[in-house]
């Protein structure tokens, strides 16, 4: 993705740097960390459309989230421990 910076002339030394083309591509953890990034503008703007309310759209936020990052095993347990105190 292309990048612009404002001019400054005391930067500028005339040596001529990387083309986009010379910039080597993401490779294993990089390319994985790129690819898992947020959720884009345009779908929480559909999401928050489709919502009829703060509430609502928090809800669905939080479903989208839960689905996206199951609890581990340890933290399942954890919870089902939690539930059985609470319910004494």
């Amino acid at each position: 993705m292309p990048v612009s910076l404002p001019l400054v002339p005391q930067l500028l030394d005339g040596k001529r740097y990387m083309k986009p083309s010379d910039v080597p591509r993401l490779e294993g953890t990089e390319q994985r960390r790129y690819r898992h990034r947020g959720p884009t503008l345009r779908s929480l703007i559909k999401l928050a459309l489709a919502c009829d309310s703060a509430e609502q759209l928090g809800q669905a936020l939080k479903r989208r989230y839960d689905r996206a990052h199951p609890p581990s095993r340890r933290d399942q347990r954890e919870l089902e421990r939690l539930d059985r105190l609470l319910a004494d």
